[in-house]
């Protein structure tokens, strides 16, 4: 399916189901994905996405539908990440046609998705790619988040496997590494599905989160977006039409890329989470010498006698 076919797909989706799309933004395939480009001119402060409430990809929706697949009793102690990431695996592990897919209620968002060889965080990197990190603390981070997937992967493919052999026989690790990079690379905090955003002490355990159409624009820096919510009823469960609203403040030219505003994040964090980087912006990455180099301070070079930590910038 091409980005722009996936994306139409999204919108109609998101529309039955009292959502909305821009109707003069379209995808564009780019080298690494897609981008979403202004059909024409836009306005300051246009709307150009919003996410029903129920829509929303949360750990309560993952592990209502894997109870229905699974057992109730199956996913005892999962994190958030092993329960929204296979229920994401799962729109692909079972076709649309079967009867257990019923409870897969976002296929439309699943395939607007980006495929593996679109990602490119360290954890996709080849053999050779990766050995450039080494010495920095990049490399370890991306070597404990592999051990640590892949621990959840295994734990969660047994389970899988016990119930239908042919579901773990399709449950690899490179659908849920997929899917766990989905996840880290696009998620939001349950606060904004919360009364709670508006007070002064939000919940103290947030958990991620996904929405659907709201994760479509990628980041720029600086950006001035808003994230709207739109809470119906005084209730601690939110009414029919609750919305999540993506705003950009900006006016956007015919032809330009619309973006997203991920927060301030350095470099590292981008890499091993989003796969890029940006100019100017701080990498907050450090390379670990051995004791024969020679490590600057700030008076001068010095001799190292030890291991040293130098924190670097990268533009």
């Amino acid at each position: 399916m091409s980005a722009e076919t996936a994306l139409n797909e999204l919108k109609k989706w998101l529309e039955s189901s009292g959502g909305y799309f821009h109707p003069h933004v379209h995808s564009k395939k780019v080298p690494s994905g897609c981008s979403v480009i202004a059909s024409r001119s836009l306005p300051p402060d246009s709307k150009i996405v919003s996410c029903p409430f129920n829509l929303a990809i949360t750990k309560h929706v993952a592990l209502d539908a894997l109870s229905v697949l699974l057992g109730s009793g199956a996913m005892t102690a999962w994190t958030e990440r092993q329960l929204i990431a296979l229920y994401l695996c799962f729109h692909f592990i079972i076709a649309e046609d079967k009867r257990e897919s019923k409870v897969l209620a976002h296929r439309p968002y699943v395939k607007s998705l980006p495929a593996s060889d679109k990602l490119r965080t360290p954890l996709h990197f080849t053999a050779s790619e990766r050995e450039q990190l080494k010495g920095s603390n990049l490399y370890g981070a991306t070597l404990d988040r592999e051990r640590e997937w892949m621990a959840e992967w295994e734990h969660c493919r047994g389970v899988i496997a016990s119930v239908n052999g042919e579901w773990g026989a399709r449950y690899t690790w490179e659908l849920y590494l997929t899917a766990a990079t989905h996840l880290s690379s696009r998620a939001f905090s349950s606060t904004l599905l919360s009364q709670a955003v508006f007070l002064s002490s939000p919940p103290s355990d947030p958990e991620p989160i996904l929405l659907p159409g709201i994760d479509s624009l990628n980041h720029a820096r600086a950006e001035p977006v808003s994230w709207v919510q739109n809470y119906v009823g005084n209730g601690p469960v939110p009414g029919p039409g609750s919305t999540i609203s993506l705003t950009l403040h900006n006016p956007i030219a015919a032809g330009a890329e619309l973006f997203n505003n991920y927060g301030a994040k350095p470099n590292s964090e981008l890499v091993l989470g989003y796969g890029f980087s940006l100019p100017n912006v701080s990498m907050s990455l450090r390379w670990f010498l051995p004791s024969h180099l020679y490590v600057w301070s700030a008076e001068s070079w010095t001799a190292a006698e030890s291991t040293h930590v130098i924190s670097m910038t990268f533009s």
